[in-house]
């Protein structure tokens, strides 16, 4: 599913510019709802972006991460706000350079 969200968006430089913006939060839009409340990683060119759409999902990522090696992530796209914590633990283990979110 990620494979097929980078190749979408790498397409969207040929959409006419008025047209690039809506017709790629569409598809990313499509993709979090296809991909439920499980924290995703989105490659888009050579960037790596955590897609964490709800708090459950950080909640899996955080058990995920304790099990699985670390990959370099560019930044994450969080669906809520995150509480104190949670942005502390987000900062803490490599949430990326970016970080945007609610």
């Amino acid at each position: 599913l990620s494979v097929l969200l980078g190749s979408v968006l790498m397409l969207a430089r040929r959409w006419p510019p008025g047209l690039r913006l809506p017709l790629a939060a569409m598809v990313l839009l499509l993709f979090l709802c296809l991909a439920g409340a499980q924290p995703s990683v989105m490659r888009v060119g050579h960037q790596r972006w955590q897609l964490v759409p709800s708090p459950q999902a950080l909640w899996a990522l955080q058990q995920r991460q304790r099990s699985e090696p670390r990959q370099p992530i560019t930044g994450t796209w969080l669906g809520f706000k995150p509480s104190v914590p949670q942005r502390r633990w987000l900062l803490k283990h490599g949430a990326g350079a970016r970080f945007v979110g609610l």
